[in-house]
């Protein structure tokens, strides 16, 4: 790993809370670089990169195609996605399918996939996070999407790379760029849930979305 590679990854770190890094976590931390998304799929279901490998019990993989012009990112797979073997099973998957089909989304024409990759509990650590957050900005490369739409505060934090980024109430359904790529901060399922009033709100992100193609 190279000076440059080392320094960004320290500053990383540092924005996310971290006030001590050792260098052998800095060096174990892996750069991944993957030619596919096959060869990146085959690396995530041997990967071992934090505890939460242990407690799974299926690989929930992307879904979508590869061409998608819309990339989806959810924090995380549910209980409900575990255990039926895919993306949008249970009650939050159904609502969120009923939602893009309202406001003119088609799933089958959106990559749907997770910041992390396996199901976590609501007290996931920030460390488990940033480890697995690599992935992601691999994805969003192989995929090319013209517009990322992020579900949820940490999500967008994350791919954004702004840990001081105002609340999501103020940013929902702004477009941020990078490259050709639009990235759009959203509320989550579980924030709709526990804010009813908001699912208009969501809707028109939503709609902008399909609209900014």
């Amino acid at each position: 790993m190279n000076n440059n590679s080392l320094i960004y990854r320290l500053y990383y770190y540092k924005l996310f809370g971290y006030d001590y890094i050792d260098e052998c976590f800095l060096l174990n931390r892996p750069e991944f670089s993957f030619d596919n998304l096959d060869e990146m799929m085959k690396e995530i279901k041997v990967c071992n990169l934090c505890e939460l490998c242990k407690s799974k019990s299926a690989d929930i993989l992307p879904q979508g195609s590869e061409s998608s012009e819309i990339m989806a990112i959810f924090l995380s797979p549910s209980e409900a996605d575990e255990k039926n073997g895919k993306i949008y099973s249970g009650n939050f998957g159904k609502k969120i399918l009923e939602l893009f089909d309202e406001c003119k989304l088609s799933s089958h024409k959106i990559y749907t996939t997770f910041l992390i990759k396996c199901p976590a509990p609501n007290d996931i650590s920030m460390r488990t996070i940033v480890n697995c957050s690599p992935y992601i900005f691999d994805e969003i490369k192989l995929v090319k999407p013209k517009i990322v739409l992020l579900f949820g505060a940490i999500v967008s934090k994350i791919v954004l790379r702004n840990e001081q980024m105002p609340d999501i109430s103020l940013i929902h359904g702004s477009m941020f760029m990078d490259g050709d790529v639009k990235f759009m901060p959203t509320f989550d399922m579980h924030f709709i849930a526990l804010n009813p009033s908001k699912i208009e709100l969501f809707k028109a992100d939503l709609k902008k979305a399909g609209k900014s193609l």
